[in-house]
């Protein structure tokens, strides 16, 4: 689902919460198994997404975080501990 990656966390987190009521609604009750495998898929793309973006909003915060290192070793007297 390409939408995917141009909407809001919150957004992505709402509809993991609604499709996954849906998946345990349709476990309990029963689903024909066209819905029950489309619904699953939704969730392992949302899943993915949100993933994804926990990995690159973690690896840019790192990144920020060596670059400010770096920054204090080039500048004589403002290394903090």
């Amino acid at each position: 689902m390409p939408e995917l990656k141009t909407m809001q966390l919150t957004a992505l987190m709402d509809l993991l919460s609604h499709h996954t009521a849906e998946y345990t609604r349709m476990l309990t009750e029963g689903s024909e198994t066209g819905q029950f495998d489309a619904c699953k898929k939704i969730i392992t793309e949302l899943q993915e997404e949100i993933e994804f973006r926990k990995s690159t909003e973690n690896g840019a915060n790192e990144l920020g975080n060596k670059e400010s290192v770096i920054k204090d070793l080039d500048e004589p007297g403002t290394l903090t501990f």
